[in-house]
């Protein structure tokens, strides 16, 4: 049987031990984001197990899923930078969308309707409209050195 003092030990490694998991979560977290969306088509049917994939610009990372039952996909813990998005599904036009910028601790939410392809058509997107980060709401603001 464990005497007082060697549950306290116990009990105080054990508390130091989930602070410091915690921790190192909540960063891990806070210096990533995540990239989520539907696939759906023209007229707004959802596309099941449509190949996405998403392209890190700065180090050439490459992470490739396939939408669920809702057309649904996500990207979690992505490092922060400047993204590519690609999808296919077989009958429609691949669809390329540029201009992503993933920002610390953000979600963005970037739906994707497929074109019905002719024979070897690709769909391009460039200059994306601002994401609207649905997800969450946060207040922020940028301190300069004076400030600190």
């Amino acid at each position: 049987m464990l005497g007082l003092p060697s549950l306290r030990s116990f009990l105080l490694g054990a508390g130091v031990l989930l602070s410091t998991v915690s921790g190192v979560r909540g960063q891990t977290e806070a210096s990533t984001g995540v990239i989520s969306g539907t696939v759906r088509d023209q007229a707004g049917g959802i596309l099941v197990g449509s190949v996405v994939q998403v392209h890190h610009q700065q180090t050439g990372l490459a992470r490739q899923i396939g939408s669920n039952a809702d057309g649904y996909f996500r990207f979690s813990l992505l490092p922060l930078g400047d993204y590519v998005l690609e999808a296919s599904s077989k009958g429609f036009a691949a669809l390329k969308r540029t201009g992503i910028n993933l920002r610390v601790g953000q979600e963005l939410v970037i739906n994707l309707e497929m074109q019905v392809a002719s024979v070897g058509q690709t769909v391009s997107v460039d200059a994306l409209a601002p994401a609207v980060e649905t997800a969450r709401y946060d207040r922020t603001q940028v301190l300069d050195n004076r400030a600190i």
